[in-house]
């Protein structure tokens, strides 16, 4: 004899609350995220470092490029214009100044231009100067109201070059005009006539400091249509070195435009690439900047913006040399600078912030990772108990609100469903073993099982032997006419499938009721909507637990019918 099979005891629940789980493992992605970034960033510094440096290089060359066709451009335009214009042909000094308005619109309308002036070739010379600031007004001994100076060098009838300066104010009127017996000017042999007149269209000077203002700039010329007068404008190029100083991403990053004699032509720092001489400032060359960076990169053959690493003095840098077409001038070349150590450190304290930030971020959403793992601990909890309510046969259904968390809800909602069939399959067998009244039993068993399998109906039919047909016994729920009162059924007719498809669209799950030694007794029958079916097949499962109940019952309780007395 087999001995009964004890249940365990419970033993104590172990395990961390769920709060705590969900709130550990946020820190510890933040923890692995922040370790991540640091890793990697720490291990690829140096190859970023490299990877910038040439992107800040390259960076540059195409501003710069792009900024000195804007310059060039009207200027240019503007020389080409002029090469047409009576200025070119007039011979006097009276018909070169009726051309003054042009000229002096032309200056305002490109503060970009110094000055626009003309060279003819016996020698004349006639120049227009915007006095914009108080530097260049001194040099001139300007008056107060003077807007403009013109330079003019003209040869008299007796071959006598003829110096002068005239003052014009704001709206062209002549303030003064001053004599310069020492005005002594050759246009003919200056470099910006001279490249005009060997070619056609325009040409472009190389970088010079001008006398006026001491600045950096360049002359566009071009010969005219007739004869080889030129006409020619200054540019100023402190634009183009206010620019290098912008384009530095890091606090030592050197930057400098060299010319093919390595002449400091422009530098991120303008007061370095001038020197005095004399009394006129100059080009500083590269090696008067005591830059060893600079040199270094300056001997190294320029490269389409590719990164050269060298040392200096312990020190290691990255350099990049490129050819400068922005100016259209042969040799020009951009050097870029910059020690390793100071986009390697820019690059870590940007990596610091976004680690601080990742941090921040994190602090400041565990409040809201608790309440989440809390406000979800409740509600598992709240199903937990419920469970062990269900496992004590406590049936009765709580007052609950629904979760945000879906699969919680859908938990809920499994355990008030297996509730709902233990609870009706207790009260099936109950009814099994209690109620003697086969009609009273089969009326109560469907009662229970049609809500607890979720179908809509159910019948029970009761096998005739003497007639082989099936009779409805019992039904619950409103029963389609499909469904016969009843029907023939043969002893020995084969089963049929157990689900059905009505032809009003419902499916008959249908059950063969069967004693132990295969006597047939009926059958039980339940209907549902197709839609309601899924592929749950829960109620499949909890029709076979009834079918299993209900046949020994119904058997018991034809047993005197069986056996009349005698």
């Amino acid at each position: 004899m087999t001995s009964p099979t004890v249940a365990p005891s419970p033993s104590p629940i172990k395990g961390l609350p769920i709060s705590w789980l969900i709130t550990g493992s946020m820190l510890l992605c933040i923890v692995l995220l922040v370790a991540s970034v640091i890793v990697l960033n720490n291990h690829g510094a140096r190859d970023e470092a490299v990877l910038q440096a040439t992107k800040t290089t390259q960076s540059a060359s195409r501003l710069l490029t792009e900024q000195a066709r804007r310059m060039l451009e009207p200027a240019e335009a503007t020389v080409r214009q002029l090469a047409f214009d009576p200025l070119v042909t007039a011979t006097s000094l009276e018909e070169r100044l009726q051309r003054l308005h042009p000229l002096a619109k032309e200056l305002r309308a490109n503060p970009l231009l110094a000055a626009i002036y003309v060279g003819y070739d016996n020698g004349d010379f006639i120049l227009v100067r915007l006095l914009e600031n108080d530097a260049t007004r001194k040099l001139y001994e300007a008056p107060a109201q003077a807007e403009f100076v013109v330079q003019s060098i003209q040869t008299n009838a007796d071959g006598i070059r003829e110096g002068n300066y005239l003052f014009y104010s704001i709206n062209h009127e002549l303030l003064l005009q001053r004599p310069q017996a020492d005005y002594r000017f050759e246009p003919r042999a200056r470099p910006w006539y001279q490249l005009a007149v060997k070619q056609l269209g325009v040409a472009v000077s190389e970088p010079f400091v001008f006398a006026s203002s001491q600045q950096i700039g360049i002359t566009v010329s071009q010969k005219s249509r007739l004869g080889e007068t030129v006409v020619a404008a200054d540019i100023v190029l402190d634009e183009l070195a206010q620019s290098l100083a912008a384009l530095r991403t890091a606090r030592s990053t050197q930057i400098v435009l060299i010319d093919t004699e390595s002449q400091v032509l422009a530098h991120s720092n303008m007061s370095r690439a001038l020197r005095q001489q004399g009394k006129n400032m100059v080009f500083s060359s590269l090696q008067e900047l005591n830059e060893p960076a600079l040199t270094a990169l300056a001997s190294k053959k320029p490269g389409a913006g590719l990164v050269d690493v060298y040392e200096i003095r312990g020190k290691e840098w990255l350099g990049v040399s490129m050819p400068f077409k922005g100016l259209r001038i042969d040799g020009l070349r951009l050097l870029v600078a910059t020690p390793s150590s100071d986009l390697i450190d820019q690059m870590q304290r940007h990596n610091t912030q976004v680690v601080a930030l990742l941090a921040g971020l994190g602090v400041l959403m565990l409040p809201l990772v608790w309440w989440t793992g809390t406000l979800l601990g409740r509600k598992l909890a709240s199903v937990s108990g419920r469970a062990l309510r269900l496992g004590n046969f406590d049936f009765a259904k709580p007052q609950q609100r629904n979760s945000l968390v879906r699969e919680v809800n859908t938990l809920a909602e499994s355990l008030e469903t297996m509730g709902a069939k233990t609870q009706a399959l207790l009260e099936i067998n109950h009814i099994l073993l209690t109620e003697p009244k086969l009609q009273a039993m089969l009326d109560a068993v469907l009662e229970h099982a049609v809500p607890a399998a979720q179908t809509d109906a159910g019948v029970v039919f009761l096998w005739d032997e003497a007639t082989e047909t099936m009779a409805k016994a019992a039904s619950f729920g409103k029963v389609p006419e499909d469904v016969a009162a009843s029907f023939a059924y043969p002893a020995g007719r084969s089963t049929r499938t157990q689900v059905r498809v009505l032809s009003t669209g419902q499916q008959q799950l249908e059950w063969v009721l069967h004693t132990h030694t295969a006597t047939l007794l009926g059958m039980l029958v339940l209907l549902r909507d197709t839609d309601k079916a899924t592929n749950d097949t829960s109620g499949e499962a909890f029709g076979n637990r009834v079918a299993d109940g209900l046949a020994p019952a119904i058997a018991m309780r034809q047993l005197p019918l069986s056996h009349p007395r005698s």
